[in-house]
């Protein structure tokens, strides 16, 4: 790639296969969403796709496991990370959770976290 041509002439230094996989999983985004796809299935599916790479469970339906999972994609995740991340969701109080919850699945289309 262009980005990283000055390193090396072999081959692409910058898209590897964990970076094409990302950029897989934005491609079928775009494609779902021409499909007339809504906003909410095309995000419910990069993030499943995102728990599929990270080992995390992933319920569309269970807002907890959203949000777990929509925390690692912010944080720029991958398997290695997860760990950490589990253990800062398990070192939260109960309340917090429950914020955090709240805050990471508003969409800010139908549902707001209560911030201007």
């Amino acid at each position: 790639s262009g980005l990283l041509g000055h390193e090396s002439t072999e081959g692409s230094l910058f898209m590897t296969e964990e970076r094409y996989a990302e950029f897989r999983v934005a491609k079928e985004a775009m494609q779902l969403l021409d499909e007339g796809g809504s906003e909410r299935a095309v995000y419910d599916s990069v993030l499943e796709a995102h728990a599929k790479v990270c080992g995390l469970p992933f319920d569309s339906h269970n807002p907890e496991e959203r949000a777990v999972v929509r925390l690692a994609c912010l944080a720029q995740v991958t398997k290695s990370g997860t760990a950490a991340v589990k253990d800062a969701w398990g070192a939260l109080s109960q309340s917090e959770q429950v914020s955090l919850t709240n805050f990471l699945n508003a969409d800010g289309i139908k549902k707001t976290d209560g911030t201007k």
